[in-house]
């Protein structure tokens, strides 16, 4: 599943996406909402940034930015090609899998 998302996200055209080499890139969900406010929103919701949980964020907040980019990215889904594996995928999914793979790292 990780290895599906992080190919999707890679084959977006924009810099910062080629960055992102495992998920631990995106524990915080910043660097994910960024990039789905830059390619997916175009800079059209001038509202998303702000709600970027970035100082810091704890688990709760990991949780919050990824389950705001997750909304973002499904809720465009008619005019992007989402496979059905990143469609399904949930916020805690991302989070819990990349606290597991820096407990065993």
């Amino acid at each position: 599943m990780n290895e599906i998302f992080i190919n999707w996200v890679n084959s977006i055209e924009y810099p910062n996406c080629l960055l992102a080499t495992s998920i631990q890139d995106f524990y915080s969900g910043v660097v994910f909402c960024e990039i789905i406010n830059e390619k997916i929103l175009q800079n059209q919701r001038p509202d998303f940034l702000p709600k970027i949980r970035n100082h810091n964020p704890s688990y709760y907040d990991s949780i919050y930015n990824m389950e705001m980019a997750l909304q973002a990215l499904t809720s465009q889904k008619a005019v992007l090609n989402i496979p059905p594996e990143i469609e399904q995928l949930k916020s805690q999914e991302v989070v819990k899998v990349n606290l597991l793979t820096q407990i065993l790292l």
